[in-house]
């Protein structure tokens, strides 16, 4: 609703381009009860997206150009090393959420899966960032008092909110960064864009949004919600770093090398540069 000014001044014939940050564009657009007004406001603006997997929903309700231009990351965390840093654990799994605690992320999937592979006899730590939010799934009640009781937990580490300097040592240290989310709006998300830059092991919910965001970066899939399976992969994952701790960290060098150049900041300027000043290929 705090966009229709905006919206509108585009049926006065000036070019409006919206840089939408989220999957849920699509479902404004078609199945929300305003998706009619919504249209009509969108009819004659073009739209910018930041993961190609949204771009054939979208050509199906809008006429207009849509563009794509990937996210990007200010800072690696540490570059890319061969090595794990000198003052991380090497006996224990490092197991990262680097995301705000919420519901429909998966966050409490994975902590359940962490504390079975706990009990199981694993050495395993679940360091968290992240303040507690609210969703659809859960209350940010229900989120904080269910935080409060793992907080409790030997194998669980809570760091609250970081700076993004604190951010990027812990995902240089971590083992695996994971991110089972079933966010109706997730899209392009940071946090694992940080971890393919640092060339960290990654285990995800299987969803168009993650798949997209990924690409040909190595990565464990799971289905939403499963603890069973982000169990099986942080199995996985341990297994590999018990079996040549220098090679699962090196392993990973040549697509997080690629992954620096995919969401360079300079990258991401160009691309707006042309968007905006109307070079670009367009409907891509």
């Amino acid at each position: 609703m705090r966009d229709i000014p905006v919206l509108l001044t585009a049926m006065s014939g000036i070019r409006v381009v919206v840089h939408c940050h989220g999957s849920d564009i699509v479902d404004l657009l078609t199945t929300r009860r305003l998706s009619r007004i919504a249209r009509a406001l969108y009819k004659r603006c073009e739209i910018i997206v930041p993961s190609a997997h949204l771009l054939e929903p979208l050509r199906d309700v809008t006429s207009m150009p849509l563009h794509l231009c990937e996210n990007y990351l200010l800072t690696v965390a540490s570059g890319i090393t061969q090595t794990p840093p000198v003052h991380c654990d090497s006996e224990v799994l490092t197991v990262l959420w680097n995301s705000n605690i919420m519901g429909s992320k998966g966050f409490f999937s994975l902590a359940e899966a962490v504390r079975e592979m706990w009990e199981e006899g694993f050495a395993v730590r679940l360091v968290s960032i992240g303040k507690p939010i609210g969703d659809d799934d859960l209350s940010e009640e229900t989120v904080r008092n269910q935080l409060a009781l793992l907080r409790s937990m030997i194998w669980f580490d809570y760091r609250g909110h970081v700076d993004p300097e604190t951010a990027s040592s812990l995902v240089a240290c971590a083992d695996v960064v994971v991110l089972p989310s079933g966010y109706r709006s997730e899209c392009q998300p940071l946090a694992i864009i940080q971890a393919m830059c640092a060339g960290r092991a990654i285990v995800v919910s299987d969803i168009p949004a993650l798949r997209e965001t990924l690409g040909d970066y190595p990565a464990h899939f799971v289905p939403i919600g499963s603890v069973s399976a982000i169990l099986d992969a942080l199995r996985q994952v341990n297994d590999e770093k018990k079996s040549d701790a220098v090679a699962f960290v090196s392993s990973r060098y040549t697509d997080a090398a690629a992954a620096q150049r995919r969401f360079d900041v300079n990258r991401f300027d160009q691309e707006m540069r042309a968007i905006l000043i109307g070079t670009a290929d367009r409907n891509h």
